[in-house]
């Protein structure tokens, strides 16, 4: 789900509304990616304990994923994270796939 141009009273009940419908409901505001300190939103392998790290859109099966865009505007700039963050959201939009990273 992905709605923008409402207020974020109304993008707010739009999330409560649909956290009450889905078995489970995760959600997304795309100014959080723009932060410079945006956290990750795909798994990550962690090399020094050998571990997959979660990430924000590993969801469980059934869910639905609701993204903000009430607070984004032309110009906004986006972070290295920010930009893998949205290619992430992109993938998982279009190909229902959720890319790892797994970056030396």
């Amino acid at each position: 789900l992905n709605f923008k141009s409402c207020t974020e009273i109304t993008a707010s009940s739009i999330v409560t509304c649909v956290s009450g419908l889905c078995a489970y409901a995760g959600g997304v505001r795309l100014t959080q990616l723009a932060a410079a300190d945006a956290p990750s939103l795909v798994p990550k392998k962690d090399y020094e304990t050998e571990r997959l790290m979660r990430g924000a859109l590993q969801l469980p099966a059934s869910s639905v994923l609701v993204i903000d865009e009430t607070d984004v505007v032309e110009g906004m700039q986006f972070g290295e994270v920010g930009v893998k963050n949205l290619s992430a959201l992109q993938a998982v939009a279009t190909k229902a796939s959720l890319p790892i990273d797994f970056t030396f």
